[in-house]
């Protein structure tokens, strides 16, 4: 993987959920409203992240021309577009599933939650 791929996923895995903390103010009680509240925020604070990953995968396909030999092992282009849709979506499902698990564990944390 490109060195700027690890470089969005650690940025993601640390900004993410220091935003979603930082960004509210601590409520007198801890409801579960407000809990979803901050799950959906860090979806959409990695949202700029995720993007650029993806976009960064793509692309990789245009550096040392390595397009053509992709289109010549997959000759049939949808077959080879959904092929990589699918790995992007994959990875950025593990992704999401890593932000969101550790927003979850500095909540815990930072609100002292058992």
């Amino acid at each position: 993987m490109n060195p700027w791929h690890w470089l969005i996923i650690g940025a993601l895995l640390l900004c993410v959920p220091a935003l979603v903390i930082f960004l509210n103010n601590k409520p007198d009680q801890l409801t579960l409203q407000f809990v979803l509240e901050q799950l959906l925020q860090s979806l959409y604070l990695g949202q700029a992240g995720f993007i650029s990953l993806a976009v960064l995968f793509i692309g990789q396909e245009f550096t040392g021309s390595s397009l053509r030999t992709s289109f010549l092992t997959c000759p049939n282009r949808l077959i080879f577009i959904i092929c990589k849709l699918a790995i992007v979506l994959c990875m950025e499902i593990v992704l999401l599933v890593a932000v969101i698990s550790l927003c979850i564990l500095i909540a815990q944390g930072y609100y002292n939650i058992n």
